[in-house]
């Protein structure tokens, strides 16, 4: 196996996190460009870190040049975007820190390293710090951010000053930076221009058109959480045929590859999410922890228009009684 290949199917892992996903597409010959790579990565639940890196190691193998110059692009937008965060030499900002599980910052600082020093003391919970201007007399009226190819109308739209930050980064309990990110209007017009955050044409809002193995009431597995399938192979082969003729005025790759799954929890409460199906495994009901594993199994006949409301309504409410000892019978 050549070093390239290696290297692909190492990155390939990354992207299609399930292991019945790859097997899946290892079984009907599906072969990814190395622009769908892309976009599977950059879209992936990886680190913002581990993304940038992982599109850099494929920039340096693929072929692809107009693929090589986005990807290069992003990467120096990235490195902008953290240095516009890191920034405070005129004092306009100040620092805040927030742990995870509360819900008032835990501190206000007037430099980023003082900020991530003082946070790390704690040693157990990860935590986010976000940059916010310090308002000496009228309040900033922030852009709304509105897709420019839905609502090209609404483009000079200003907002209220609700003191959002204008940058703000996620770190580990040690201290490691998860993510980043910078408003667009506080980078320099040369960096904003380096990444169309809208285009369907670069890889990061690619539609990727994926082969999809679930129907409506298979059962499925994302990490640890349980869940149906809520839409048909029918209806997601029907949506690819709408992106395919372009009857769409935007669709971007969340729309293209997110399917309608809903969770349920240990308590038996039900909700809904839209994953990508690259992070879904397909499970039999046999395979499901014996206590849920009948009401699971309701879920899916509800879903597939099997199962009457009511009795299931019934069941429901048992299940969440059971769970929080309301049920139980001393």
């Amino acid at each position: 196996m050549t070093a390239e290949k290696e290297i692909r199917n190492r990155l390939l892992e990354q992207a299609i996190p399930s292991d019945y996903m790859r097997e899946f597409y290892r079984s009907i010959n599906r072969n990814f460009t190395d622009f769908e790579l892309a976009a599977m990565l950059w879209n992936s639940r990886m680190k913002q870190t581990e993304k940038l890196q992982a599109i850099k190691e494929l920039s340096k193998i693929t072929e692809d040049s107009g693929l090589r110059e986005q990807i290069e692009n992003r990467l120096r937008y990235e490195s902008e975007a953290y240095r516009v965060f890191a920034d405070n030499e005129d004092g306009k900002y100040i620092y805040t820190v927030e742990y995870k599980d509360e819900e008032w910052p835990g501190g206000f600082f007037r430099k980023l390293d003082a900020a991530i020093a003082f946070a790390k003391k704690d040693g157990e919970r990860g935590f986010s710090i976000r940059k916010q201007i310090v308002v000496e007399d009228e309040p900033p009226m922030p852009k709304a951010g509105w897709n420019p190819i839905l609502f090209p109308e609404l483009q000079d739209e200003r907002l209220e000053y609700s003191a959002d930050p204008e940058a703000s980064a996620g770190y580990s309990a040690d201290g490691e930076i998860r993510y980043w990110w910078s408003a667009a209007e506080c980078l320099p017009e040369e960096v904003n221009n380096l990444v169309d955050e809208w285009s369907t044409e670069r890889f990061e809002k690619y539609p990727l058109l994926l082969e999809n193995p679930f129907d409506r009431g298979d059962i499925v597995m994302d990490e640890d959480a349980i869940g149906v399938i809520d839409i048909s192979k029918e209806d997601m082969e029907a949506g690819n045929a709408r992106i395919r003729n372009g009857e769409l005025p935007y669709c971007d790759y969340s729309d293209s590859a997110s399917m309608i799954v809903q969770y349920i929890g240990e308590d038996g409460r039900i909700s809904h999410d839209h994953p990508s199906l690259l992070f879904l495994k397909k499970v039999s009901e046999e395979e499901l922890p014996e206590e849920i594993r009948d009401y699971v199994g309701m879920v899916s006949n509800l879903v597939q228009g099997n199962f009457s409301l009511d009795f299931f309504l019934m069941e429901y409410e048992k299940k969440i009684q059971q769970t929080s000892g309301l049920g139980r019978e001393d």
